[in-house]
């Protein structure tokens, strides 16, 4: 892939990857298409990382520069929710949990086997990946799972209109250990910039539908109280220069985040910038 070539012909000093290193799945088309089995185990994954890991413009990629890496749903399954499954489909079948944790602990041993970070090895499905990075004094990176501990969508759908569920103060993207982790850490700051590096697109998104607004409930739209929490912690605490980077949709955008989409006059609390794909397409 061409723009892996151009990053490394570019004089970078790091690359921040924010997940979906690997699909766990398959697509028959242009330019490479990929006819290798579903990733669900230790040898399906290995194959996959072995393929993607083949090309030499990601090799040089990677020779280029150190890698800032986290986990989104992709490198396990599509739609990951914590310990019950695919779009939570799991939940109420200890069965099911079983197996699916057994795939996620394969999962995140052969992410670790093939990516470059400094964690330890992984000893089951249940694997710390949040982390505080340095740079300098000039900036930090807060990376963060968004993944491992997040309760269910609201309504148990990924899409849906608004709901009271969906602003359910109970309700975490994070899990409320991470949330209280990285509070502390942003207030222990003495970076001038801080870089909250994560999976999925944190600002207000609503997308219009006829005469209703739908939300992406996988997205931070699905988890809303525990966006203001984070926001008000970035006010509150007036945490210096803060940036968030996403990704997972396949898109470029940058965002100004707020605690209030509704008011013109709110305060820009921190900026998003969404980080595109290299390989993956947009659905418009």
């Amino acid at each position: 892939y061409t723009a892996y070539a151009a990053m490394a012909a570019e004089d970078i000093e790091l690359v921040v990857f924010v997940g979906d290193y690997i699909y766990e799945t398959s697509v028959n088309r242009q330019p490479r298409p990929i006819s290798l089995p579903e990733s669900k185990d230790i040898p399906t994954y290995r194959a996959r990382y072995e393929l993607y890991k083949s090309d030499p413009n990601l090799q040089a990629a990677h020779q280029r520069a150190p890698w800032i890496l986290t986990v989104d749903d992709h490198e396990v399954a599509n739609n990951m929710i914590a310990g019950i499954g695919k779009n939570g489909q799991d939940a109420g079948n200890p069965a099911a949990i079983a197996r699916w944790l057994a795939r996620r602990a394969d999962a995140y041993q052969v992410w670790y086997e093939h990516q470059p970070v400094r964690l330890g090895a992984p000893g089951g499905a249940d694997y710390r990946i949040h982390r505080v990075v340095d740079h300098s004094d000039l900036l930090r990176f807060f990376v963060l799972d968004g993944r491992q501990y997040r309760s269910t969508y609201p309504g148990g759908q990924s899409q849906s209109i608004d709901s009271p569920a969906r602003h359910d103060p109970s309700r975490t993207m994070l899990g409320f250990a991470q949330e209280a982790w990285l509070d502390g850490e942003l207030e222990a700051s003495p970076t001038t910039w801080n870089v909250i590096a994560q999976q999925t697109v944190m600002t207000a998104m609503p997308i219009p539908f006829f005469d209703y607004l739908v939300y992406n409930l996988d997205q931070w739209d699905g988890y809303v109280a525990a966006r203001e929490r984070l926001l008000t912690t970035l006010a509150d605490r007036q945490i210096s220069n803060p940036i968030v980077l996403s990704g997972d949709i396949h898109l470029a955008a940058a965002a100004a985040l707020r605690l209030d989409y509704d008011d013109p006059a709110a305060p820009d609390i921190a900026q998003e910038i969404v980080c595109t794909s290299i390989s993956s397409r947009f659905d418009p």
